[in-house]
């Protein structure tokens, strides 16, 4: 009731409470009031949707997802290129670098220790 007679006393209309209408009247009253305050005026503003904007918002909802598909469309071939070009001119993967690497410290550890014993043999002998 408080929104009824909010609405009743911003379109100039008074009613005492409680009232004698039947209810066919009462609500009848109400919404022709609501439907002359601002409060309506206003909310009809917000909530109407104009077509037009729907469908340039549909539009452009569809063409950004149109735009997505492309850009990971494209992202896939310029991978797949990239590897083939890479496959094609014979480059080390990251694991082969990696295992090189490996024995090259195991290799250069063994000649440190063989370097040792042999100076060591050096200093016994003379």
């Amino acid at each position: 009731m408080g929104l009824l007679r909010r609405c009743l006393g911003r379109v100039g209309l008074r009613h005492k409470w409680p009232c004698r209408c039947d209810k066919v009247n009462l609500v009848s009253e109400r919404v022709d009031a609501h439907i002359g305050s601002q409060d309506h005026k206003a909310e009809s503003a917000m909530q109407t949707r104009n077509k037009f904007m729907d469908d340039m918002s549909q539009l452009m909802t569809n063409a950004m997802g149109v735009a997505q598909g492309a850009k990971d469309e494209a992202e896939n071939a310029m991978k797949s290129l990239m590897d083939r070009w890479l496959a094609d001119r014979d480059f080390v993967t990251r694991e082969e670098f990696d295992a090189v690497r490996a024995m090259a410290q195991k290799a250069r550890e063994e000649n440190e220790a063989l370097k040792a014993r042999i100076e060591a043999l050096e200093g016994k002998a003379g």
